[in-house]
């Protein structure tokens, strides 16, 4: 049973994301750095922005993420279908965004 001062920053409704790592996978640089800056103020490890999933798998190469951020519709009509597989299969949670 976890007690009240154990801290999981993947639970629902905490501001407080210290200890975790975060891909961000976005092209357009402006939210992809907003992202970046508004998840660092919260206390994650951020890897990215990047454009593109060969960008992506590098850092995941490097790194497994514990979540990561990644829009759909990337650099050069490119899709993120395999990526959010690929971060399935090692665990990660995938927010999907786009617009």
């Amino acid at each position: 049973m976890a007690s009240s001062n154990d801290h999981d920053p993947l639970d629902a409704g905490t501001a407080d994301l210290s200890g975790l790592c975060v891909l961000v996978v976005e092209d357009s640089w402006h939210i992809g750095i907003a992202l970046k800056s508004l998840l660092c103020s919260l206390g994650a490890d951020v890897d990215g922005p990047v454009a593109t999933t060969a960008e992506a798998e590098r850092l995941i190469a490097a790194q497994v993420p514990d979540a990561a951020i990644v829009d759909f519709n990337l650099r050069g009509g490119e899709l993120a279908y395999e990526l959010i597989e690929k971060l399935n299969e090692v665990g990660t949670r995938v927010i999907l965004v786009t617009g």
